[in-house]
């Protein structure tokens, strides 16, 4: 599934679906007392993962530190990309980033994204809001 969300391929996310179809029959699901990866799964497949992507040349030390920044932000289901135009574009251009003259870090969802995050510390800052926001 996380990968038909890097990808954008149908086909993935189709092979995720029956997968978890085939987990979820009773005969499977119930042979065992618990298994939490089929719980996983299935949370996975209802959801969108924590979307970030950098925009920035992977030569540019500040796209770097927010890249860092970003790998280390706690998700169990987290998107991580990092778009430099010298590579072309991400291989599932399913949001549109704006160009920029420094190197930014944007939260997405499956609507919107954040504003240009361009220091590391504004990553948390803006996770920790959204989710206090969220919980309202």
């Amino acid at each position: 599934n996380l990968l038909a969300r890097y990808n954008g391929n149908a086909a993935h996310q189709a092979l995720a679906a029956h997968g978890l179809a085939y987990l979820a029959r009773p005969e499977i699901a119930l042979s065992r007392s618990t298994d939490a990866g089929i719980l996983l799964a299935d949370a996975e497949i209802a959801g969108e993962p924590l979307h970030l992507t950098i925009r920035g040349p992977k030569v540019d030390p500040a796209a770097g530190v927010l890249f860092d920044a970003a790998l280390r932000i706690p998700a169990a289901y987290k998107r991580l990309d990092w778009w430099d135009d010298a590579e072309g574009p991400l291989p599932n251009p399913d949001i549109a980033y704006p160009s920029l003259k420094r190197s930014a870090a944007f939260f997405c969802t499956a609507t919107t994204c954040s504003v240009p995050l361009t220091r590391p510390e504004q990553l948390a800052e803006f996770l920790a809001l959204a989710r206090e926001t969220d919980s309202r």
